[in-house]
């Protein structure tokens, strides 16, 4: 699974230097949302500043309120201090994901593992309760 993933970015994503994520992440969003996985997820891993910021945060609270439960999830991962960590914040709030970010090379491992279990450890997500809709509505006087 996760060489399928290198191999499709290998042959979808060439560098140019820039942070261009708005294409690539509508992109994810697209093609996850029509799979049918039970929680997809998609990870946002950058270390430059990227461009558009709130324009990708519009983008995304339409594409969670258009597609609803079956939107996929969006953890983001800031690497260094040229990233817009608030950003990146945002993002993962608006994406129901979760943030994590490593400020120097030593603690890119443990902190992008933590980010991965914590993101794989969901157990109840997106849960709704309708019993509260058949309850009786009573008036009672204000007293005054």
């Amino acid at each position: 699974m996760i060489e399928n993933a290198f191999e499709w970015i290998r042959l979808n994503f060439i560098a140019e230097g820039d942070t261009h994520i708005s294409a690539p992440l509508n992109q994810a969003i697209n093609m996850f949302s029509k799979t049918g996985i039970s929680l997809p997820i998609i990870f946002l891993i950058t270390d430059g500043a990227i461009e558009d910021e709130k324009d990708i945060c519009v983008a995304m609270s339409g594409h969670l309120m258009k597609g609803g439960l079956n939107t996929p999830r969006i953890c983001t991962f800031g690497i260094g201090s040229y990233c817009n960590h608030y950003f990146l914040q945002m993002l993962a709030q608006i994406g129901r994901g979760y943030y994590d970010a490593a400020f120097d090379i030593g603690s890119v491992n443990l902190r992008m593992e933590r980010l991965i279990s914590i993101a794989s450890s969901v157990i109840l997500a997106d849960l709704r309760i309708d019993a509260l809709t058949y309850l009786p509505i009573v008036l009672l006087p204000l007293g005054f």
